[in-house]
């Protein structure tokens, strides 16, 4: 390398000086600082667009990977490191696709992937010929085609970000059809590089070519030292590590060529997706289904019969067994069992002792030590509640708590959008495999660093986390506040494989979500926020379909997690407070006295109550000024169980302006209007001195 000082690679030279000159000039070209507009000296709203959010992004994968990196050997995981760029630059790309400016960066992008690859291995093979997922999925002429749209404005109300990212799947299969090779009559092209797969790895997206079997095609496999498990649409086996066996690059993505197949066993191990990126792991042989199991089966009986006779309570045996208890006090039982013949037991009342039997129970710490929880969302519930974790937040529990629980779910929401940020990143990466033996048990982790579920201080010491973390501390805060129980929502949408997570609290039999940003909302505001308003921050839309209901309580040092219900489409559709005049005239009659209240100079005067429709002032007055705030969609997002919080909401975004507190200071008459239109609300402040 020309550029490199010496031939060991450093992580610190490789991002000041291959990634960041190009890095910047990229960010430099997307980033598009917000800007104010102003109407009579009057704040309305900042703007973002997309391509900021995408400059927002590619920093944040910039830190990314000095955090990741930092004291590794560059040469273990430079394939990591392009697999993690080539990651992060499709899902920029597949943002920016219908976007004039995704022409500007695309030469950027691929040749700062050329930079890299070039400074970590010496040659160019994955990006010599380069080409974006999304321009192989569509014609090559549909950009031509296609009705060029303006550069999308994020209308964003201040203070109230609701722009959120999550979880994208890519696929990176790219099939160089130019050159090519014969594999026992299969064609495939000329190798550009090889890989080499680490055991007991899962591997999804790479591409399959048996060639005895006629077989080209995409599916996963699973590495061991000695085998490889290849699932394919139309091929299911194991395959034993030879050196026959080629792990090859081409074009980037990750190829397995096996030149013939023999099936010696008879029947292949397979993996099974269970859930979202959920599998079972490969079986080692089926004929264990047999026999073994029984006496394994049996042996467990003997070491239970055992051990419930040396704690005297043998009599309990059949309700360990069957999970409840006889109430027939005269009914008897003869129970065989292969040590204890013969043995005689009395049925009895069923009470809380037999219920929960210490042989059956399992602790908290048995599944919140390995760490798997940090991958499975419910039982990150219940390992990231507990009274420890929340003992770490307590302050700020105590800080944010109201006197209700409307202004302490309104402040929560308030802190938390002025001091956690949206981790892009983070939600960028692919969700980890879980793999789980034939009796459930999580075995193993494949993938998902960086994805992990963060405990509610981590959240707060990071800055920074995903839904599920925002989740996680919304409902620690309101845990720890004395609020019990609280609610969490799994939603599923029909136009999307990837899910969502939010925190919700009950008040009067409805259900209100805080979702990251103010305001709060009730359930029909809150599907409409996926179905229109998400079009206007992140140009797409996303149809709730059901989401599953999670009550958490507290129970002893821990919390019990249980699922009560599940919503409909139409469920969140109903409850949706509908916007009324009586609404606008008590808005506005609250709003005017908070200002009376803070500001006893000013006097309410109906004379200069059309100030802003003319232009003089009337007889008399010396002096006026007139202030214009928008609140985009909250005539939807408006709901009177939360009324006092929307108004003193509405008072703090006049008066958290400078100009206008000097104003309210200098004049001693004033006006307030509320107006609706279309589903916002324009409140207009004529201010005046006489």
């Amino acid at each position: 390398m020309k550029d490199s000082p010496e031939t060991s690679k450093d992580l610190h030279y490789l991002i000041t000086r291959i990634i960041n000159p190009i890095l910047n000039s990229i960010i430099a070209t997307l980033s598009d600082n917000y800007v104010l507009y102003y109407r009579d000296g009057s704040l309305n709203f900042k703007e973002y667009t997309t391509p900021n959010l995408m400059a927002r992004f590619l920093e944040d994968w910039r830190k990314e990977l000095w955090y990741k990196y930092s004291g590794k050997n560059l040469a273990e995981v430079s394939e990591e490191i392009l697999s993690d760029y080539i990651r992060a630059i499709e899902y920029v790309y597949s943002r920016l696709y219908k976007f004039p400016i995704a022409e500007n960066i695309k030469a950027d992008l691929i040749l700062l992937g050329q930079k890299i690859e070039e400074y970590l291995t010496g040659k160019i093979e994955m990006f010599s010929n380069f080409t974006f997922e999304i321009e192989k999925s569509k014609p090559k002429t549909s950009r031509k085609e296609e009705k060029e749209e303006p550069d999308k404005i994020l209308k964003i109300q201040i203070n109230e970000n609701h722009s959120s990212l999550y979880r994208k799947s890519y696929s990176t299969v790219n099939l160089d059809k130019k050159v090519h090779e014969k594999t026992e009559g299969i064609e495939v092209p000329i190798t550009a590089g090889t890989w080499h797969p680490k055991d007991y790895v899962h591997y999804d997206n790479v591409i399959v070519v048996v060639g005895n079997l006629g077989i080209k095609e995409k599916g996963s496999i699973f590495v061991t030292p000695s085998e490889v498990y290849v699932k394919t649409p139309s091929f299911n086996g194991t395959i034993s590590r030879t050196s026959s066996i080629r792990f090859e690059y081409r074009n980037g993505k990750r190829w397995i060529i096996v030149p013939y197949y023999e099936n010696t066993s008879q029947s292949s191990p397979a993996f099974t997706k269970k859930k979202r990126n959920t599998f079972e792991a490969p079986k080692k042989r089926k004929k264990f289904k047999g026999k073994y199991v029984v006496i394994g089966v049996v042996i467990l009986l003997l070491i239970l019969a055992g051990y419930l006779y040396s704690q005297r309570s043998f009599d309990n045996i059949t309700a360990i067994i069957f999970g409840k208890s006889h109430n027939n006090s005269s009914r008897e039982n003869n129970v065989y069992m292969p040590s204890y013949t013969n043995t005689h037991i009395s049925s009895q009342t069923a009470t809380p002792t037999i219920r929960t039997t210490p042989a059956f129970i399992i602790p908290p710490e048995s599944y919140c030590s390995n760490g798997y929880w940090r991958y499975i969302f419910e039982d990150a519930l219940k390992c990231a509640l507990t009274e420890e974790e929340l003992s770490k937040i307590s302050y700020l529990a105590n800080q944010l708590k109201g006197k209700t629980l409307q202004e302490s779910v309104w402040n929560i929401l308030d802190w938390l959008d002025e001091n956690i940020e949206y981790d892009y990143y983070k939600a960028s990466l692919p969700e980890p495999i879980i793999w789980r033996s034939l009796d459930g048990e999580i075995i193993g982790v494949s993938g998902g660093e960086g994805t992990e579920v963060q405990t509610p201080y981590e959240t707060i010491q990071k800055g920074k986390g995903v839904c599920g973390d925002y989740t996680v501390l919304t409902a620690a805060l309101l845990l720890e506040m004395g609020y019990d129980p609280v609610y969490v929502l799994e939603i599923d949408f029909k136009n999307s494989q990837i899910g969502h997570v939010t925190t919700i609290v009950k008040i009067n039999d409805d259900y209100f979500v805080l979702d990251q940003h103010l305001p709060v909302m009730d359930l029909g505001t809150y599907y409409n926020s996926w179905s229109v308003y998400r079009q206007e921050t992140l140009n797409e839309t996303l149809f709730i379909s059901n989401a599953t209901v999670y009550e958490i309580k507290k129970s002893g040092n821990g919390v019990l997690v249980r699922k009560i219900e599940v919503l409909s489409a139409e469920d969140f559709k109903r409850k949706d407070h509908t916007f009324s005049s009586l609404d606008l005239s008590k808005i506005s009659e609250d709003l005017r006295r908070m200002f009376k209240e803070h500001y006893p100079n000013l006097i309410f005067d109906s004379n200069i109550a059309d100030l802003d429709k003319g232009y003089y002032l009337p007889i008399g007055y010396s002096d006026g000024r007139i202030w214009r705030m928008e609140f985009p969609h909250y005539a939807d997002y408006y709901n009177p169980v939360f009324h006092e919080q929307f108004i003193e909401h509405f008072y703090e975004k006049f008066v958290e302006n400078s100009e206008i507190r000097h104003d309210l200071q200098r004049f001693n008459r004033f006006w307030i209007k509320i107006k609706q239109e279309n589903d916002s609300i324009k409140v207009i402040l004529n201010l005046a001195k006489k």
